[in-house]
């Protein structure tokens, strides 16, 4: 799984990239520290996921989740942020963020996420090879 953190922290990029890489050894894990670093990131590397602080330099978050929505992939996003105010929630509601979560007593969260997303991957492997399965066992009936 590729993910990107964009925080302009060096301590939340840090801190929350160990605890992704003890908990997802084989996540590939990049960083970006401003909204155009972010964007570019982006669009070079198409992140599975991506986890965005708010207030960033050049920008906001909403800035680049803008972006995210533009694009056909679907990326996951997590705005992660200190200004977890009714008002922002809202607008992450509104911009169509996947989850908002208060860096200051939901960190944590990020991990939770991260195991669903493997899971529902791993749930769709599993049902693609089922189908294949019945698709060939269908043709060899043929």
């Amino acid at each position: 799984m590729k993910i990107l953190i964009a925080d302009d922290s060096s301590i939340i990029r840090e801190s929350l990239g160990k605890l992704i890489s003890r908990n997802n050894p084989e996540a590939v894990i990049t960083n970006a520290v401003n909204v155009r670093d972010a964007i570019n990131k982006i669009c070079e590397q198409n992140p599975d996921l991506i986890v965005l602080d708010l207030t960033m330099p050049g920008g906001d978050g909403f800035d680049v989740l803008r972006e995210v929505q533009k694009r056909e992939r679907k990326t996951t996003v997590i705005l992660l942020t200190n200004y977890a105010t009714d008002v922002n929630r809202k607008r992450g509601e509104q911009a169509k963020a996947d989850f908002f979560f208060d860096k200051t007593d939901e960190f944590y969260k990020v991990i939770d996420v991260i195991k669903q997303k493997k899971e529902s991957g791993r749930q769709q492997v599993f049902w693609y090879k089922k189908q294949g399965q019945i698709f060939r066992k269908n043709l060899n009936g043929i």
